[in-house]
């Protein structure tokens, strides 16, 4: 069974750089923003960001999966990293960017979900709430109705 514990700090740790990462977007700083996202993206999970949304959500999960036991550590991390640069994107117009930040990051938040108990448990749904929320308003509804992608190893 895996550490909460570790998988919240991870979590934690990214989302408060991803924070600042949207602060200093908020201050005029968008596209230095988005490749400070992108940096901690290949310093945190170790893949290209922009590699990463290119791929089919269950490639990634395998992908993520092949790296042993720490790959609920580093999903989790990315689950952050691809929120965070969906608002990025969103604030500087890019649509077509934030998308499939969305789509990976609900997947994997899906994935997680058996994983994250006790009182991690409703902070979780709260973000795979959210991210099915977005992705509905946004016309991709239909994603969120469909069964998990789960790749075992």
């Amino acid at each position: 069974m895996l550490r909460n514990d570790y998988i919240l700090r991870m979590a934690e740790q990214i989302g408060t750089a991803m924070a600042a990462l949207i602060v200093k977007a908020d201050h005029g700083k968008g596209p230095e923003a988005l490749d400070e996202c992108r940096e901690l993206c290949r310093q945190h999970v170790g893949l290209d960001l922009d590699f990463i949304v290119r791929l089919a959500p269950p490639n990634l999960l395998q992908l993520l999966q092949q790296g042993g036991q720490s790959w609920s550590g580093r999903a989790a991390g990315l689950v952050e990293i691809l929120l965070g640069h969906a608002r990025l994107a969103e604030a500087c117009l890019d649509r077509q960017t934030a998308l499939p930040c969305y789509v990976h990051a609900y997947y994997l938040l899906r994935e997680l979900t058996p994983l994250v108990s006790g009182s991690e448990a409703l902070t979780h749904q709260a973000k795979l709430d959210s991210a099915a929320a977005t992705l509905t308003a946004l016309g991709l509804g239909q994603l969120t109705q469909s069964q998990p992608l789960r790749v075992t190893t």
